[in-house]
């Protein structure tokens, strides 16, 4: 191999890693998006079941109160 050769290999080599870095921080930033939206569908559903216990607790007081 010629010494332009080895230069060459070697920024090959690192243009590679960098797109496999590059990649690799995308997913991670995918997966952030994702654990997000499900964190929002979570809170969402938390917060419709505490509404249906408190009318529920409230109907269960006025039913022993008559």
């Amino acid at each position: 191999m010629l010494p332009n050769d080895t230069d060459f290999v070697a920024r090959k080599e690192r243009a590679g890693e960098l797109l496999r870095e590059a990649e690799r921080e995308r997913l991670i930033e995918l997966v952030k998006l994702q654990q997000s939206a499900q964190h929002t569908v979570r809170l969402r559903v938390l917060g419709w079941i505490g509404g249906q216990l408190i009318q529920w607790g409230l109907k269960l007081q006025q039913d022993k109160l008559n």
